[in-house]
């Protein structure tokens, strides 16, 4: 989904002389583009901080800036959601013994420019239900099966942004191991 919009621009029939900075500041779950600039010149991001332009919290940055001289310019902007990205950093840890591995994970998800309430991990099948999953505001767990492989949803209470850690442990069973000759 996109929106277009003119940035609506002020004027001063009383002022001999006019300029001035624009900010464009964005939620970060949105991308911008520009078009139909008249008027403007571009200037960078540290020039508009030396300015004190700031985002106005957390969830917004300053994506662009311009400067101005004299009335009748104009920006065109095209706004978009941007689609959420995800990462993930695994801690793993394996114990064999005698009768088996077991494996623990610590996952750590970064959850980028849109939230979300539904994360998925892929176990082997082999393993499947007897995955023990743990992390904060979980909701529910759901198993199945597809194309052999285990796949265990986790909906949250809550969408999540940002960091979110999943805890997965799993235990296989080894064949009876032989003493050597």
């Amino acid at each position: 989904d996109e929106t277009s919009m003119d940035l609506p621009a002020l004027s001063f029939p009383d002022a001999r002389r006019e300029e001035g900075m624009i900010a464009v500041g964005l939620e970060k779950n949105l991308k911008l583009s520009t078009k139909n600039v008249k008027k403007l010149r571009p200037v960078g991001l540290k020039e508009l901080q030396r300015e004190g332009f700031a985002p106005k919290d957390d969830k917004s940055e300053i994506v662009s800036g311009y400067r101005f001289v004299g009335s009748g310019y104009g920006l065109g902007l095209e706004i978009e959601k941007r689609k959420t990205r995800i990462t993930a950093n695994i801690e793993r840890s394996f114990r064999i013994e005698e009768t088996g591995v077991t494996t623990d994970d610590r996952i750590r998800f970064r959850i980028l420019y849109a939230p979300v309430r539904t994360l998925e991990v892929e176990v082997p099948e082999t393993i499947g239900k007897d995955a023990r999953i743990s992390g904060s505001d979980i909701q529910e767990k759901r198993y199945r099966q597809k194309e052999g492989r285990g796949i265990w949803e986790i909906t949250l209470h809550a969408p999540a942004m940002g960091g979110y850690d999943l805890i997965v442990a799993m235990e296989e069973r080894l064949p009876e191991i032989r003493t050597g000759q």
